[in-house]
């Protein structure tokens, strides 16, 4: 983003560089690998980009680094493994939490078979269909 003339602009995209690495350093702390690897990945990406000099093209990179930083603080994890075998995550609290889906054990084994039946065509009653929607 050589190319880039507004003062204003320019600063905004130092400020997406600035904090797409500081978002790297928090989520991968301690691990030199990971780091690296994000460096090398954002630096590449903002070097390739340096050409363009089109506003709404800039705003469209923009919002990518902008988003790819909200993924990093709030969905990627770090695990460690432990001597054990299990691996400990280093969840933060602005990591997204996500509803799990409500776990029924209080239908039984046949009527999970039915309902899952009921919502089966069998190949006749699609093949039906299929002509319905064709003619």
């Amino acid at each position: 983003m050589a190319g880039v003339t507004s003062v204003a602009t320019r600063r905004e995209v130092l400020h997406t560089f600035k904090h797409l690495h500081r978002a790297a350093q928090r989520v991968f702390a301690g691990d030199e690998f990971a780091l690296s690897s994000a460096r090398d990945k954002i630096n590449g990406d903002f070097r390739h980009n340096a050409h363009v000099d089109s506003p709404p093209a800039i705003q469209e990179l923009l919002q990518l680094g902008r988003d790819c930083r909200e993924v990093l603080l709030k969905q990627v994890v770090q695990a460690q493994r432990q001597e054990s075998g299990r691996y400990a995550l280093h969840i933060r609290p602005e990591h997204e939490k996500f509803d799990n889906t409500v776990y029924r054990d209080d239908i039984t084994e046949q009527d999970y078979k039915a309902a899952n039946r009921k919502g089966k065509k069998s190949c006749l009653e699609a093949a039906k269909d299929m002509k319905k929607d064709l003619s």
